[in-house]
């Protein structure tokens, strides 16, 4: 959670506790820079650190269960930020989380494979996945779905983000607020498709030319063994976003959005 300069970290072996009953063990503060003490004006006060770790333009010193990190400023050393850690470390209760682990329809130890209907279907904005489809609350989507590997939350004046990890990593759902005083509604499922075959030469058989194609910077990849510098691109398919990258004569795709 974070207030301006000062973020609190809580924890709790309960994913589902809600956030007003978790505690607090850690809280960070970031100075401005304006307001940034020397390292000489902290030791003179508060003497020598239990220990300390010194990089090229970074210092961390240790006090019990204080962290302070300097950054280096001309000839200074200059407070960035300070942690205060509780002194004891979480417990992990493994029959408590156990218990955050529900059934899901998309497996969480393999990739989510798109079909051809799938591709046709983003494209004309009529896809479900799984049951869940855009504009759904993320209580609504969970339901249809099951519940996700990881779920993230940022709250911020602008709005509300909400995102959500399936299957390992390779399906991501984001949830999104227009302001404060609206809920989050689905409006975008991300699937991580590098090296698995899909070229953009197939999905335009599916679903025609693009609509909007716009060329990327140039990126690295890995074609056996050897990295390779490509090309990248971004093609519009109506509500189907592609992003690929040309290698071996041809351009594969890397990943697919559907909003």
């Amino acid at each position: 959670m974070k207030y301006n300069q000062l973020t609190l970290s809580l924890f709790s072996n309960n994913r589902y506790a809600k956030t007003n009953t978790v505690k607090v063990i850690g809280i960070t503060y970031n100075f401005p820079k304006e307001n940034r003490f020397d390292i000489k004006q902290l030791q003179s006060k508060y003497g020598k650190p239990e220990d300390i770790t010194t990089g090229v333009n970074d210092k961390d010193a240790n006090y019990n269960n204080y962290y302070l990190k300097y950054k280096k400023s001309g000839k200074s050393w200059l407070l960035n930020s300070m942690d205060l850690m509780t002194k004891n470390e979480p417990v992990i209760d493994e029959n408590t989380m156990a218990k955050n682990n529900k059934k899901t329809k998309i497996a969480h130890n393999g990739e989510y494979t798109i079909t051809n209907s799938d591709i046709k279907n983003m494209a004309k904005g009529t896809f479900a996945l799984k049951g869940a489809k855009l504009n759904m609350t993320p209580a609504a989507a969970t339901k249809a779905i099951g519940q996700a590997l990881e779920d993230r939350t940022v709250i911020t004046p602008k709005g509300t983000d909400v995102f959500q990890e399936y299957a390992f990593g390779s399906v991501h759902l984001r949830y999104q607020s227009k302001d404060c005083a609206s809920s989050s509604v689905l409006n975008q499922m991300i699937f991580d498709y590098d090296k698995r075959g899909l070229t953009f030469n197939k999905i335009e058989s599916l679903v025609g030319k693009a609509d909007r194609t716009v060329n990327g910077k140039m990126d690295t990849t890995y074609v056996g063994n050897k990295e390779i510098k490509v090309k990248t691109r971004t093609n519009t398919y109506g509500h189907l976003i592609v992003i690929g990258q040309y290698y071996k004569g041809a351009w594969h795709v890397t990943e697919v959005e559907y909003r």
